[in-house]
């Protein structure tokens, strides 16, 4: 199930890159989906981030994914992925 979307804009932005990359498994399992950034106001630059249970969002490369999930109050029970189950965040 996914819980969070990131808005990526691909190959044309390194940071971008790194987070598809540091979420690869996430991003595998379904947890997290990545969708093309659109520039429409939103957000104030890519990668960005969003919680589709709370509506919580973060823009920029975080330097840590607990500190992504964090920033969006993501509640661990809803992830399968055995890489969150150290995490302890709410």
């Amino acid at each position: 199930m996914v819980q969070i979307i990131l808005y990526s804009l691909g190959k044309n932005c390194l940071y971008c890159v790194k987070a598809e990359e540091m979420f690869k498994e996430e991003i595998k399992s379904g947890e997290i989906q990545v969708l093309e950034a659109q520039n429409d106001g939103r957000f104030a630059g890519f990668p960005s981030f969003e919680n589709k249970s709370n509506g919580k969002t973060h823009t920029g490369l975080p330097d840590s994914k607990e500190e992504l999930y964090n920033k969006l109050e993501v509640s661990m029970e809803n992830f399968q992925n055995e890489s969150f189950l150290y995490l302890g965040v709410l």
